[in-house]
């Protein structure tokens, strides 16, 4: 019986990976910003996603192929604030939209994301 438990407890471990993280996000592609491993044009766009109390919207610029601002410029959001302007500066700071959420605002925090990623779909 201990045998057949280990196994189950093994094979657990191996296929929980597979079904966890935030599946509420869309992944970038691995290349980094840019699906072709190339360059962002530069400009400002614009991207929206559902916040815990409505949609939040950003404007992303970029420069030189670079980040270099995200600003929210529209939301209603009543939770804790702080991921408005958290998440776009350690956007900016790792040059990606795949950073950490903040606890207590993880709507929050993952529309700004979202509404990151939507954006630069529009810069590739």
């Amino acid at each position: 019986m201990k045998l057949s438990v280990c196994r189950m407890l093994s094979l657990f471990s191996m296929v929980l990976p597979a079904f966890a993280g935030d599946i509420q996000t869309e992944a970038l592609p691995a290349s980094g910003l840019s699906p072709e491993a190339g360059t962002l044009r530069d400009g400002t766009y614009t991207g929206s996603a559902q916040g815990y109390d409505g949609p939040v919207q950003v404007a992303v610029t970029v420069a030189k192929n670079r980040i270099s601002g995200v600003k929210v410029i529209s939301e209603d959001e009543s939770r804790p604030r702080n991921a408005l302007q958290e998440i776009p500066a350690g956007i900016v700071k790792r040059q990606k939209a795949d950073v950490d959420g903040i606890s207590g605002a993880t709507y929050t925090s993952r529309a700004v994301i979202n509404a990151t990623k939507e954006a630069l779909k529009q810069a590739w």
